[in-house]
């Protein structure tokens, strides 16, 4: 396990956590010598490109975002953004990829190419101080992933230099994904990897697990839904499999410096 593997979760960067603290969090998580962001629109009520792409101004980082984060516009979707408000271009912008009616995204029309190649070039415009590193699809629902769109997704983006991945597939799909399409990366949850761990492990894939903080301690997870988990035997894993990372929530100054330990730990370790 190395520095290389973790990247930072953001999702309540702008919610959770005001701005000013997401920004002074980020640049501490720097300093530590972790560069690596995971981010979508909508995250952190759609202040979290603003706030890394303030970071990226100063420091160089690298993103991965995403595209089709189910968001619906409610009133406390608007008094999220409005309790954050810092400038009105921010709290405009905010409100960019947030859906009048989430149940869109199970049209057909929602996943277009087209659409999503678009909405690339928006992130990339959101986040014009930082590397955007990988580009996902999150969560796309079952009958939109098959082979002959994940070969057009591939051909769409292959000039680009950036990596593309799908979120939290529907189990459906995960292993059309897995055998098939080595160069597409995948992040799902600790409970999917472990479910999929044998089938998984036998192939090259980039994988990214989430949920880390949630799930992993030093002790046997008794209460963990799928399996007991072993800190060790995870660790065992991520040692062996360089190509997998693992995704650390940092929503507060705790959680700073429960990752300040992790680090800590796996310097031990190694």
């Amino acid at each position: 396990m190395n520095e290389a593997q973790i990247k930072i979760g953001t999702s309540s960067w702008g919610s959770k956590i005001g701005i000013k603290d997401a920004i002074n969090l980020g640049e501490k998580i720097i300093d530590l010598g972790l560069n690596s962001f995971d981010t979508a629109p909508n995250y952190g009520s759609g202040y979290s490109h603003y706030i890394l792409n303030q970071i990226g101004e100063k420091k160089e980082i690298f993103i991965d975002t995403k595209y089709g984060q189910n968001i619906e516009l409610t009133f406390k979707e608007f008094l999220k953004r409005l309790y954050r408000f810092k400038n009105l271009k921010s709290f405009k912008r905010s409100f960019k990829n947030i859906k009048i009616n989430n149940k869109e995204r199970n049209d057909e029309s929602f996943w277009d190419l087209n659409k999503i190649e678009q909405a690339l070039y928006t992130s990339i415009e959101d986040l014009y101080n930082c590397n955007i590193q990988s580009f996902y699809l999150h969560s796309p629902p079952h009958g939109v992933l098959n082979t002959d769109y994940l070969n057009e997704f591939l051909r769409l983006f292959e000039q680009k230099k950036i990596l593309l991945g799908i979120s939290e597939p529907d189990v459906r799909d995960l292993m059309l994904i897995v055998k098939n399409f080595p160069s597409i990366n995948l992040q799902i949850s600790l409970d999917t990897f472990w479910k999929n761990k044998n089938d998984l492990i036998s192939y090259p894939n980039n994988i990214i697990i989430n949920g880390i903080f949630r799930k992993l301690k030093n002790e046997d997870l008794q209460n963990n839904k799928t399996k007991n988990i072993f800190f060790a035997d995870f660790l065992d894993i991520l040692e062996k499999k360089k190509n997998y990372k693992i995704i650390l929530g940092i929503n507060s100054y705790y959680s700073f410096e429960k990752l300040k330990k992790i680090i800590k730990d796996f310097s031990n370790i190694n």
